[in-house]
C-alpha cells in the first residue's frame, strides 16, 4: 500500500463548512461511526484538518449542488437512486436508518487521493472465477479510486459505507495491500447483474480468510454459490503457493449463506451456537466445546479460531472491530482441492439435468422485466 506521511501537504479542499452545512439532519451515531474513520486515517500520517472532517461529518448526505469528481456508474448500484439518497440501511438492534451518501463517498475518495493512498495488492488473487451462471472478480484498482467498496452494499443492505458502522472494513482495504474485495454477479440472459460481495484478507499467520459474504441470498442458488466458492478457493491456493488454507469467518451471515436455514432461527440450538463460538476469544475453550462441536458437526469444517492479521490495530481491524471475523473455520485446504473439481462435475450434470430449464426461463423473464422497466424509465 502506497501511503504518503503527508502530514504537512495540503487537502484539495480547505474551505470550513458553513453554518448550514452543520445540522441535525445527520444523526449522532453516523457521527460517530465518521469519527471513527477519522481517527483512523490520523493514526495512519494522515493530514485531515478539522474543517475537511467536519465537511465529512455534518455536510448533508444527499448535495444537489455538489459536482461529483470520483464517484460513477456501476452495475452495483443505481446512480441515480444512490445520487438521491434512496440507498437506506435500517439497523435492526435499534431501529436506526441510515442513509448511503453518494456525496461522502466522494469526500472520503477525495481525502485518500489527496494524500496519495492508492489500492496495492501483496498476495494474488484470480482476476475472474466462474461456475455455471455466477462469476466471481476482485475489484480493480480503477474501481477502488471510484470508492466502489464503499458502495457495495447499496443492493445487498449491508453497513459497511461511510457513516455505518462497518465503514471500517473498506477503508482497511485501501490502507493495507493484504485485504480486497470481490464482487459476484449473476448471467441473466447475455448480460451480468450484480448479485453481492465479500472481502478477502491475507492473516498473519498466511492463511487466507473470507471475511464478510454479503449476498442478496433471494436471487442466488446457494448450492451454485457453494460451488463457486469453493471453486474460488481453490484458485487463491493455486495462485499462493505460501497460503495453506481459506478460512471462513464465522459471521451468521457467511454460515446462513453457505449454510442455508441452519443458523437463521434465533430460537434454535444452532444459533446459540454460533453467538456463543463467533465472539470467543478462544474457540477451543473446553467451556464452548459442545457449541463447537454443534457447528462442525452440520458445517463439516475444521474449527480454526482467532484471525489475527497483519497491523490490525493500526488499519482499524482489530478482533473486535470485525466480528464476522473474529473467529474462524477451515474452508479449504490442499488436500479437498481435487475433491472440488470432481464434485463440480457432479453438480454440473445435476444442473443442467434438474434446473437448467427452468433457470433459462427465469432467465428470459428477468431479461424482459429489466428491459421493459428501462423503457418505462425512459432508459
Amino acid at each position: 500500500m502506497k501511503i504518503s506521511n503527508a502530514t504537512n501537504r495540503p487537502v484539495f479542499f480547505v474551505a470550513s463548512p458553513s453554518a448550514d452545512l452543520l445540522t441535525l439532519s445527520n444523526h449522532q451515531k453516523s457521527i460517530e461511526n465518521i469519527d471513527r474513520i477519522i481517527e483512523i486515517l490520523r493514526v495512519n500520517g494522515l493530514a485531515i484538518p478539522d474543517c475537511i472532517a467536519n465537511k465529512l461529518k455534518y455536510s448533508p448526505e444527499v448535495d444537489a449542488n455538489h459536482k461529483f469528481r470520483f464517484v460513477s456508474d456501476s452495475n452495483c448500484y443505481n446512480i441515480n437512486k444512490l445520487r438521491n439518497g434512496d440507498y437506506k440501511f435500517t439497523d435492526r438492534k435499534d431501529g436506526t436508518v441510515y442513509t448511503i451518501s453518494m456525496h461522502k463517498t466522494d469526500i472520503i475518495i477525495e481525502i485518500l487521493k489527496s494524500q496519495s493512498i492508492t489500492k496495492s495488492y501483496d498476495f494474488k488473487i484470480p482476476e475472474k472465477t466462474e461456475f455455471h451462471n455466477m462469476i466471481i472478480s476482485r475489484l480493480s484498482t480503477d474501481e477502488y479510486a471510484g470508492g466502489l467498496p464503499f458502495l457495495l452494499s447499496c443492493e445487498t443492505g449491508h453497513c459497511d459505507f461511510i457513516g455505518g458502522v462497518g465503514a471500517n472494513y473498506p477503508l482497511a482495504e485501501y490502507l493495507s495491500g493484504e485485504g480486497v474485495s470481490c464482487k459476484v454477479e449473476t448471467r441473466y440472459h447475455d448480460s451480468y447483474s450484480y448479485s453481492g460481495h465479500f472481502n478477502l484478507w491475507k492473516t498473519a499467520d498466511k492463511n487466507i480468510v473470507i471475511g464478510t459474504i454479503a449476498i442478496k441470498r433471494e436471487e442466488v442458488k446457494s448450492i451454485v454459490f457453494r460451488q463457486l466458492i469453493e471453486k474460488f478457493s481453490v484458485a487463491l491456493l493455486n495462485e499462493n503457493p505460501d497460503v495453506s488454507n481459506v478460512l471462513l469467518g464465522m459471521g451468521g451471515q457467511n454460515l446462513n449463506t453457505l449454510f442455508p436455514n441452519t443458523f437463521n432461527s434465533p430460537s434454535s440450538s444452532n444459533f446459540k451456537a454460533l453467538g456463543e463460538c463467533r465472539y470467543a476469544e478462544n474457540i477451543h475453550d473446553e467451556y464452548i466445546s459442545d457449541h463447537l462441536k454443534t457447528i462442525t458437526d452440520i458445517t463439516k469444517l475444521e474449527a480454526y479460531g482467532k484471525v489475527e492479521l497483519n497491523d490490525q490495530e493500526r488499519i482499524g481491524m482489530l478482533p473486535d472491530q470485525r466480528p464476522d471475523m473474529k473467529n474462524a473455520l477451515v474452508f479449504m485446504d490442499r488436500s479437498a482441492m481435487r475433491e472440488v473439481e470432481k464434485k463440480e462435475r457432479e453438480l454440473l450434470k445435476k444442473i443442467i439435468r434438474d434446473y437448467q430449464p427452468i433457470e433459462e426461463k427465469l432467465s428470459r423473464s428477468s431479461f424482459w422485466k429489466k428491459k421493459t422497466k428501462k423503457v418505462t424509465n425512459g432508459d
